[in-house]
């Protein structure tokens, strides 16, 4: 005897199955979405930290004279502003309390210290000229790759207080940072990346396999006397900024007078004679800029 027809509908699926089959359709859509797109797609990563008393400020990584682009067009360091207003500021004795230099000769003893001290103190002073001692204390000191990098860490270390607060606000009235020293790049390069300075114009060393010291860039402007108002006009000419400031400790920052808009001598950690009798602003505290940079 033939059964009755029913009209009965098929049992549903409970709500455990359910989502056990909606785990498999979502497994099955990503991976034709990982075999279309590669394994990597739109994945998101949490930047790496640093503590809060090192992090530098999300900006470009630190460039040189290799990122130097021709008149008319604006370098990374700037772009995005119609008419760059450039602050150009000094580092030893200026952005850090220490001259990089000294702190390298302290690690080969009193007196190799005592000697390039003296010559530091005499050519910051415009006693003897730049390019003569430059030479001479390299040659003094012989700085390994290892001796460079500890005293990066010591540039951070004796940042000056005011310094990230003062470029912050400046940066917000559209003033664009770079560090223009006579010291050397890959000691500077780490306080630049603390205080988020993109362009860092300096001397660069050179090492070789073992990290002893081979050497210096002995074409670069900073090397010698007048390469600071050089450096300066060149920026200029680079970036087509509408205003360029240089702040200072030394002769050859006084130098750029010329250059620039407007010099502003620094004497918090030394004060030259010089520099705080013929700078038309002289201030002890970076934040001084406030009041005269609009």
């Amino acid at each position: 005897m033939a059964s009755a027809p029913s009209d009965a509908k098929p049992p549903q699926p409970d709500a455990k199955e359910g989502r056990a089959r909606h785990r498999i359709r979502n497994a099955r859509q990503g991976a034709r979405h990982r075999a279309t797109y590669g394994s990597s797609h739109r994945q998101r990563t949490r930047p790496a930290t640093l503590p809060q008393h090192t992090r530098a400020s999300p900006r470009a990584p630190v460039s040189h004279r290799a990122n130097r682009l021709p008149t008319g067009r604006v370098p990374p360091f700037c772009r995005g502003v119609a008419a760059p207003k450039l602050l150009c500021l000094d580092c030893d004795s200026t952005l850090s309390a220490i001259e990089g230099v000294d702190e390298l000769a302290r690690r080969r003893g009193p007196d190799v210290f005592a000697a390039v001290e003296r010559m530091t103190r005499e050519a910051m002073d415009g006693a003897i000229p730049l390019e003569e001692v430059f030479r001479r204390r390299l040659e003094l000191i012989r700085p390994t790759r290892a001796d460079v990098a500890a005293v990066g860490e010591l540039y951070v270390r004796t940042v000056e207080p005011t310094a990230r607060e003062t470029l912050a606000a400046l940066r917000a009235r559209g003033w664009t940072p770079v560090i223009v020293s006579g010291g050397y790049t890959p000691a500077i390069a780490p306080l630049a990346e603390y205080l988020g300075i993109a362009r860092v114009e300096a001397v660069n060393l050179t090492f070789d396999a073992r990290g002893d010291y081979a050497g210096y860039d002995t074409a670069h402007p900073a090397a010698r006397n007048g390469g600071k108002p050089a450096i300066l006009r060149a920026l200029r000419a680079e970036t087509g900024a509408g205003r360029v400031v240089m702040v200072g400790d030394g002769v050859s920052d006084l130098e750029t007078i010329g250059a620039v808009d407007v010099f502003v001598g620094f004497g918090r950690y030394a004060v030259r004679a010089r520099v705080e009798a013929e700078a038309p602003h002289f201030i002890r505290s970076l934040s001084g800029l406030l009041p005269l940079l609009a």
